[in-house]
């Protein structure tokens, strides 16, 4: 009868400790904030051994659908970043956002077929995400989330580059509209990112 309580305990033990996966078990750092009474869930991939050394913020604006930014099964996980990432950091500290409401790691047996996260009981999109699905509210949620990280003290306010892909590149290019106060920009293709990306240089006279 012991052995039998000790191999179910064995069994839970190494069940708990396969769902209990962090942003660090994958390589990132996990920050939050929060933003009209959201948790804003941000993870960070910096060079290895310059988590603490100064450098200039690089967010990249995720896509459309509710996916979450860390996806694995029994092999590991995915790319986060749809782009070499090694020289980037090299100048940067990389940033992502998730999407409201959605987790930013998850199994891919807890996904839809499209590698969408789906509400466990009405089988639905989250509702508080299709509330929140909407441009303005990405790019107000990002602003504050840029000022957080820019508080970091890791972080450089010296040059801000932000990027996306598809429904990212259109938050992007509105928060360089909401944010040319502060800074001055260009939007630029870069080959390395194949993505529109904008680059922010903090003006003097203005500051951050």
């Amino acid at each position: 009868m012991k052995k039998v309580f000790y191999i179910i305990l064995l069994f839970i033990s190494a069940q708990a400790s396969s769902q209990q996966k962090t942003a660090a078990d994958f390589g990132y750092r996990y920050f939050k904030t929060s933003f009209q009474n959201d948790t804003v869930e941000i993870l960070i991939k910096s060079k290895k051994g310059d988590e603490n050394k100064r450098k200039p913020l690089f967010l990249f604006c995720q896509g459309s659908l509710p996916i979450p930014l860390i996806i694995y099964d029994e092999e590991g996980g995915n790319r986060v970043f749809p782009f070499d990432i090694d020289s980037l950091c090299e100048d940067f500290h990389l940033a992502i956002i998730g999407k409201p409401s959605i987790p930013v790691i998850a199994h891919i047996k807890e996904l839809n077929s499209d590698m969408t996260f789906f509400d466990p009981i009405t089988k639905k999109f989250p509702n508080n995400y299709s509330k929140k699905n909407y441009l303005n509210f990405y790019v107000a949620r990002n602003i504050t989330a840029i000022k957080f990280l820019q508080n970091l003290p890791f972080i450089s306010n010296n040059k801000l580059v932000v990027a996306g892909h598809s429904e990212g590149s259109t938050i992007a290019a509105k928060l360089a509209l909401k944010c040319k106060k502060n800074y001055t920009f260009n939007l630029c293709k870069r080959e390395s990112l194949r993505q529109n990306s904008i680059d922010y240089k903090s003006k003097p006279d203005e500051g951050n």
